[in-house]
């Protein structure tokens, strides 16, 4: 074999072990999700104004031993959920068009109760917080209509058995719950993987259209999905 070709396969190689390590360790954030999250679940209300701009109420719960971990030197960038009120102040500097309004956090019995206001002057600026990667969220206007598209899940980390009851298990009451409140009406799709609409959901599922659009998932279910799960909300000012 030519050194030329030998490098390539050698290029070749270590970019599948990239990808799997890459895999592994994205299995194991979303695993450490499920464990430190409480069953209060997480909750992300928003409200549509007239103007373009958006509100956002995000609440939810994390065990205070995800807080000490948080304040370890050197895995900050390496959480998959805000800790507290100086994630969202970083973001905030990050996203132009984001500012935190207010944010109230108390803690009971181990558990960091979380509560954040935030405000997005635009559709760009909102996308900007929910998918850092501009790669699971999507915001389009035609002929009036508006739609925020989102992917939850992308159906390709997949769990070993055990690893799969060990997630089911530590996700059980576990919800997520996305709001939208817009000032006229609304509605919601959830997509199969070959993108049409889905018609019967899974049970604890809901979808709810109208001025105040609902999808609520139980947290397991999107993170050991070996499908894509995919919403969109669609709304007229």
């Amino acid at each position: 074999m030519k050194r030329t070709e030998l490098d390539k396969s050698k290029a070749a190689f270590q970019k599948l072990i990239f990808w799997k390590s890459l895999l592994v360790h994205m299995a194991v954030i979303l695993l450490l999700v499920c464990l430190f999250v409480s069953c209060a679940g997480v909750s992300a209300d928003i409200s549509v104004r007239k103007d373009g701009s958006f509100l956002v109420t995000l609440d939810y719960s994390i065990s205070g031993e995800l807080d000490s971990l948080g304040k370890l030197d050197g895995n900050a960038r390496w959480l998959p959920v805000p800790v507290g009120k100086a994630d969202f102040e970083r973001s905030a500097a990050r996203i132009n068009g984001m500012r935190l309004v207010s944010f109230k956090s108390k803690r009971e019995n181990g558990v960091i109760h979380n509560k954040a206001g935030l405000r997005f002057s635009s559709p760009e600026s909102l996308l900007a917080f929910l998918d850092a990667s501009g790669q699971a969220a999507s915001f389009s206007r035609e002929n009036g209509q508006n739609r925020l598209f989102l992917l939850l899940a992308d159906g390709e980390v997949h769990f070993e058995n055990e690893l799969a009851e060990l997630v089911t298990e530590a996700c059980n009451g576990y919800f997520f719950e996305l709001k939208l409140n817009f000032p006229g009406t609304g509605e919601v799709f959830l997509y199969s993987a070959n993108g049409s609409p889905v018609t019967e959901l899974p049970p604890q599922w809901k979808l709810t259209g109208g001025g105040r659009s609902v999808f609520s998932a139980p947290i397991g279910d999107l993170l050991l999905s070996s499908k894509p799960v995919s919403v969109e909300f669609r709304w007229t000012l």
